[in-house]
């Protein structure tokens, strides 16, 4: 199930949560929240960092996600 803005704002329970295509929010113990890419590249996979929300919020970082997965895609 995706994420919304509203329930990215009220997750306080450390862990990582799946949103769509690769993306992800992680949130520590100490309730610090990052978005991260997961991708998969030569059987590997890997995590690549968006940037912290709020600074970042859920429709820029799944606009970064979009764009590295094409990116990859096209070899870059």
């Amino acid at each position: 199930m995706a994420l919304t803005q509203k329930a990215v704002q009220n997750i306080t329970v450390p862990a990582t949560y799946q949103d769509k295509n690769g993306l992800a929010l992680r949130v520590t113990k100490t309730g610090s929240k990052s978005w991260i890419f997961r991708y998969q590249k030569d059987g590997r996979r890997h995590d690549a960092g968006l940037g912290s929300f709020p600074l970042v919020s859920l429709a820029e970082a799944r606009a970064a996600c979009l764009e590295m997965r094409v990116q990859i895609n096209s070899g870059i």
